[in-house]
């Protein structure tokens, strides 16, 4: 991969984005167990699904870690599905392409309402938590325009009006080991928990935000699977 992303002078962010489930501390799976990952795929590199699924395949009889050689962490793909439509695009032998979803983002439909409750299913990495309700936004733009500017279109992401207040938030603060080529960092923080935003205003980008930021998460570390949310409209909008 280039060393440069396509605009800027970042490194450009990874194409294909696994997201764990986050449980906040060690767990130990036994034999038999299964895992839920969610696997995000930006752009064209849709295409590369079938390889994507051999790769974690042959990873899965590696094993992961150390401990691989000890005939532990060792797994096999049961089956991937597509998200909205759970329709099987991978049966644990067959790969049916017909069935796996493409998403434009700029066909989304904005979300209606003006109370959010904000699920954070893996950790928010931002400087504090929660982010007020406009830098929350703001933070789904940011993300977006850095996937648009590598894998898409490099188009301009349009800019949005958006008035609100914290309501309430349920936090939950946990320090997160890491190993990246970009930083020396061995740990960082991160926040998971429930946030609720009352809007007095949101114009319809801003309503289309929030509902790409459902598929996209919002800040940084996209790369680690961070920042990733669930968003339900509390209040019907008038």
């Amino acid at each position: 991969m280039q060393e440069k992303a396509k605009k800027g002078y970042a490194k450009p962010p990874k194409p294909i984005i696994l997201i764990p489930p986050f449980f906040g501390k060690e767990m130990v799976l036994h034999q038999e167990g299964f895992l839920d990952v969610e696997l995000l795929l930006l752009g064209d590199f849709g295409r590369y699904m079938p390889h994507v699924i051999l790769g974690m395949s042959l990873l899965g009889k590696r094993g992961l870690g150390s401990i691989r050689y000890d005939n532990i962490n060792r797994f096999i793909i049961e089956s991937i599905e597509s998200k909205d439509s759970n329709a099987i695009v991978f049966d644990g032998e067959n790969i049916n392409l017909i069935n796996f979803q493409r998403i434009n983002v700029k066909e989304l439909k904005g979300m209606e309402g003006n109370i959010f409750e904000i699920k954070f299913r893996t950790p928010f990495t931002g400087p504090e938590f929660p982010p007020d309700p406009v830098l929350f936004l703001e933070l789904i733009r940011n993300r977006l325009i850095r996937f648009i500017n590598e894998y898409g279109t490099q188009e301009r992401v349009p800019e949005f009006a958006a008035e609100g207040e914290l309501e309430s938030v349920t936090p939950h603060f946990h320090y997160l080991p890491r190993h990246s080529s970009r930083s020396d960092k061995t740990l960082f923080k991160g926040y998971t928990g429930v946030v609720s935003y009352r809007y007095s205003f949101l114009n319809t980008t801003a309503r289309w935000l929030l509902r790409v930021g459902t598929i996209l998460g919002g800040g940084s570390d996209a790369a680690f699977g961070c920042g990733f949310f669930d968003i339900i409209s509390k209040e019907e909008h008038v």
